[in-house]
């Protein structure tokens, strides 16, 4: 323990930003506020997320602009201001928080969209401190597209930011990944998170699979079929239509997944003839990611937004699982 002191003397600035950060700001690329909320910034303040005042939002503004000519930055990221408050009267603050909230948020908006969002700017600061600037995680120029869809997320109305608050309220209540605490609904989020990031079209396919086998899954038996079936109940049990629709994609995608994982050829083509809907094309490299993505994220947003799902994927309880996930199917 002396020498681990040792190593950190000099570092007093740390326990410095931890007692006087009390902002982070980020800016959100991909997500964009309509109707009421045009023009708006959001705040996430006490494990909320809500709308930002203007006076604070040209405060956010100019923060940016003075931290990128400081850095001689030529590029200046767009998109949309978001503002984590870290409380100035706590004493179990710490520093660097803000980055992991804003990360739980775009992962709420993706989830609840379905499509693309990402933190591209971060810092943490306190104007009434010197320096005001305290901590920037990483390069704020965003060279490098991930999530290949390419789609805008879209928040329209106070609706819409509840579903996402309901959404993110709920991932900052599951716990870090330490290595060693692992539940279903843990690593079905991460895995969602992976697949969404993911450029490899084979890979990307099939961690969102294993984000399902991670819900659905409890044994070794019939994997393919019992995740399917499951998956396709989950989200339409008393539509038949569109509990086939999810069903096939399923059942035909985990031919595409076992022959990636096994270095087998399939046939892609007859996959999308089986898959496409009357007489119009299907893409195996566009249409399919992107239901299977629609799929995954319906199933996680579900699931954190009911408090008993979000209890029973939560726990890691094996007999309580498969105990529900076969009654889905009876």
């Amino acid at each position: 323990m002396k020498k681990d002191k040792e190593q950190f003397e000099g570092f007093d600035h740390l326990n410095v930003m931890e007692r006087v950060s009390t902002n982070g700001l980020g800016i959100f690329k991909y997500l964009k506020l309509f109707g009421e909320l045009s023009g708006k910034s959001l705040i996430i303040k006490n494990g909320n997320v809500g709308i930002f005042d203007s006076k604070k939002e040209s405060e956010a503004i100019e923060i940016v602009k003075l931290d990128l000519q400081e850095n001689l930055i030529s590029y200046r990221p767009f998109g949309t201001v978001v503002f984590y408050n870290y409380g100035s009267a706590r004493k179990d603050k710490i520093a660097f928080e803000s980055s992991h909230y804003f990360d739980e948020l775009s992962k709420a908006i993706r989830i609840a969209t379905n499509k693309n969002c990402k933190c591209v700017y971060h810092l943490s600061y306190n104007k009434a401190e010197k320096p005001t600037k305290f901590y920037k995680p990483y390069d704020f120029i965003d060279n490098d597209d991930n999530f290949s869809f390419n789609n805008d997320s879209y928040i329209k109305n106070k609706k819409d930011l509840r579903i996402i608050n309901s959404i993110f309220k709920s991932l900052i209540k599951l716990p870090i990944d330490n290595g060693v605490n692992h539940t279903p609904l843990l690593n079905a989020v991460r895995f969602l998170n992976h697949a969404q990031n993911e450029h490899w079209l084979s890979l990307k396919i099939t961690l969102f699979f294993i984000a399902l086998e991670s819900l659905f899954s409890t044994d070794n038996n019939e994997i393919s079929f019992k995740v399917s079936l499951r998956a396709s109940y989950f989200l339409y049990s008393k539509n038949k239509e569109k509990r086939s629709r999810v069903f096939n994609i399923l059942r035909n995608g985990y031919d595409l997944r076992s022959g990636f994982v096994h270095g087998l050829k399939k046939d892609e083509h007859k996959i999308a003839q089986k898959l496409k809907k009357g007489s119009s094309d299907y893409s195996m490299m566009i249409d399919f990611p992107e239901e299977l993505n629609s799929m995954v994220c319906d199933i996680v947003n579900k699931i954190l937004t009911t408090e008993t799902l979000f209890k029973l994927f939560s726990s890691g309880n094996k007999n309580e699982i498969e105990n529900y996930l076969s009654s889905l199917v009876i």
